[in-house]
């Protein structure tokens, strides 16, 4: 792409030029969105996804192609706005961008793209492919996880630990504290049981199973640290909303009202022995975190 261009087009129009490429751009959307109009640009990036994302299987690709009409526009489109192929066009997410920039322009009766604006676009397009290509990375990497290690993930969040001086604390086998050790297996197995999973077997928490699993296939947001006395659980500096988002999309599958009660219900008796939890771990849980945590968990997950 020339310094001169944004995606191949021009940095100044006239109101007639101008006029050409958004109809030309909209006409290549509409082909794609079966009529639809253009309409928010993430929500409309969002829909590219399913064919440029990475990973989009090459059939997908083909039968959308296989739905497309021939352009009857005059103006010839450049390759970063169109993929071509066989006189048909099929609008890129670079495009969807530029068209929402070109509306700009429209609306302030304005003809020229300013620097500001085109490195937004440019950056727009970047992290939008590589969002993408993180969204299909996670997937490859994910494991599946029971109910159980979710449970104690979500434990580590409520309980505010994410910092390493305010890890979850797994103690070792020697060290008494076996109130709080069926304590923290009591509430994750009663989230496990409300959405129809089993509950854990008893044992030291530093090596049980639900928080060694949690750890290893949430690596990338839950950090385990040895201690002295055990072992502490932190999520990873700045990694919170990803986790977040990991494990909303594994509970997507389970009824909202049961997800809702299991979430209220883990919040409640989390309260309940909270000083449990302050006197032999710490406990840095704040009402509005936790209203937040749940709040997401609960949102609707977007393509």
């Amino acid at each position: 792409m020339s310094a001169s261009t944004l995606f191949g087009a021009p940095l100044g129009f006239t109101a007639a030029s101008l006029t050409e490429w958004i109809e030309a751009l909209e006409g290549r959307w509409s082909d794609f969105a079966e009529g639809a109009r253009p309409g928010d640009l993430h929500r409309d990036l969002a829909m590219l996804r399913s064919v440029f994302g990475h990973g989009a299987a090459g059939n997908r690709l083909r039968t959308t192609f296989g739905k497309l009409t021939e352009a009857t526009a005059t103006l010839e489109l450049p390759s970063e706005v169109v993929l071509t192929s066989d006189e048909l066009e099929l609008i890129t997410p670079e495009g969807r961008i530029l068209l929402d920039v070109l509306y700009r322009l429209r609306s302030q009766e304005d003809y020229v793209i300013d620097v500001e604006t085109r490195v937004r676009s440019l950056g727009l397009a970047v992290e939008t492919r590589a969002s993408w290509y993180e969204m299909w990375a996670s997937k490859q990497l994910a494991g599946s996880l029971s109910l159980s290690p979710i449970a104690a993930a979500l434990l580590v969040l409520i309980n505010g630990s994410i910092a390493p001086a305010d890890g979850f604390y797994l103690p070792d086998e020697d060290v008494v504290s076996p109130d709080y050790e069926a304590t923290v297996l009591e509430l994750i197995g009663n989230f496990s049981e409300a959405l129809g999973g089993t509950r854990p077997t008893s044992g030291a928490l530093r090596n049980h199973w639900v928080f060694t699993q949690a750890t290893r296939v949430l690596s990338r947001d839950l950090h385990r640290l040895p201690t002295q006395q055990g072992a502490r659980v932190q999520v990873r500096e700045g990694r919170e909303i990803h986790l977040l988002a990991d494990i909303q999309h594994r509970l997507a599958r389970y009824p909202r009202s049961n997800l809702q009660s299991a979430l209220l219900q883990l919040v409640d008796q989390y309260g309940r022995y909270r000083g449990l939890f302050a006197s032999v771990g710490g406990s840095h849980e704040r009402s509005s975190h936790t209203r937040w945590i749940v709040d997401s968990l609960m949102k609707t997950e977007t393509a």
